[in-house]
């Protein structure tokens, strides 16, 4: 009796857990942008910043909206022209950070990022736990802004990102904010407390996290925190300042187009020299049906051993188990339709990793009792 009951509890286990074979690819680079109007976009959109821009760089609506010819639509994909944050925006640091990482980034690599940002805000709007009271005392037209992001621009930045990570992989954290926190030496702490919560909330490791000094050209209003911007470093791990050195304004505040295409390089080329890449041109499993043909069978697998058929496409395949550890490996250089395999090693969930004849990738999971 306590046999069929775990029996039936490992099928019901393995029943509800998701399908690992999900359309990520590891290919697919995710970065999130927040701020204020800098990171936003605050400059003139020109011809040249709407032309020739690579469907290698995405991005994915935060907002849904329509106008100024352009639309976003909550949660959906699409090629990254400006404006790239809300439809009435303008350039900002994000343009030619995309541009520049895909112009620099194999064919095979594409760049998404999520973008949330609010002109004006101060970071404690981003602050996971208390933003409401920020917001309550908000002046309305960035009342207005907020509400497009659902009233919680944090919360937003967290849902956006996770339906990106069923797509690709969150490569990084890019910032431009503090104006309207100036000279204020709790600065820091909020952001550090911003971007804890946000690897806590999406999984993330010690990604990098880029954070750009604020206009400091003569007649800027706030270049003054930028002795606070450059102790960042101090405070969170893997954190990068990127300078605004040389860079003018079009006011006090804010830069001009072409400074923001300098500034959106200089991001870029830091976290080219930052970002792990996959040099193999693999691509996607949503890329190709073999998982869908390839059987894995009896499930859950009895005395450790099970059969995977339909798998004359595939030359290699991989076990791994749920954490990672890599502990088979089989080649079918003959093409063969069927192998049985034998696992002595391991029991419990393991990740089947195939690899057909165009070296592109699939998985299957089985549970080995």
């Amino acid at each position: 009796m306590k046999h069929i009951l775990l029996k039936n509890f490992l099928l019901l286990l393995i029943a509800s857990i998701p399908s690992i074979t999900y359309s990520q690819d590891p290919n697919f680079h995710i970065y999130l942008l927040f701020g204020q109007s800098n990171m936003e976009g605050a400059g003139a959109i020109e011809s040249q910043d709407r032309t020739n821009v690579d469907e290698r760089f995405r991005v994915i609506g935060a907002v849904t909206c329509s106008g100024n010819n352009t639309s976003f639509t909550l949660g959906k994909w699409r090629t990254a022209t400006p404006p790239i944050f809300r439809c009435w925006t303008g350039l900002g640091v994000g343009d030619y950070f995309g541009r520049t990482m895909v112009e620099n980034l194999p064919q095979h690599i594409r760049v998404g990022i999520v973008p949330v940002a609010i002109g004006g805000s101060d970071i404690r709007l981003f602050d996971k736990e208390n933003y409401e009271t920020y917001v309550t005392n908000a002046p309305d037209w960035q009342k207005n802004i907020i509400s497009e992001y659902g009233g919680n621009p944090y919360a937003r930045l967290v849902e956006v990102a996770k339906l990106a990570q069923k797509d690709g992989v969150i490569k990084g954290i890019l910032l431009h904010q503090g104006e309207t926190n100036t000279n204020n030496p709790s600065w820091k702490n909020y952001v550090q407390q911003v971007v804890a919560n946000l690897k806590s909330d999406l999984g993330l490791g010690d990604i990098p996290f880029l954070a750009g000094e604020l206009l400091a050209s003569q007649g800027a209003c706030c270049g003054s925190h930028n002795v606070e911007v450059n102790k960042l470093p101090d405070v969170i791990p893997n954190t990068h300042v990127i300078s605004s050195s040389g860079l003018v304004g079009s006011d006090p505040a804010h830069f001009t187009s072409a400074s923001y295409r300098t500034f959106g390089q200089r991001y870029a080329k830091k976290m080219l020299e930052l970002v792990e890449v996959d040099t193999s041109p693999v691509t996607s499993a949503e890329d190709h049906k073999t998982e869908s043909q390839v059987n894995v069978y009896p499930v859950p697998a009895v005395n450790r051993a099970f059969t995977i058929d339909n798998i004359g496409d595939i030359s290699q395949i991989e076990v791994f188990t749920s954490l990672g550890a890599k502990i088979a490996t089989f080649d079918n250089p003959n093409r063969s339709a069927s192998l049985k395999i034998q696992i002595d090693s391991c029991q419990g969930l393991l990740l089947i990793k195939l690899y057909d004849i165009q070296k592109r990738i699939s998985y299957k999971k089985i549970l080995v009792q």
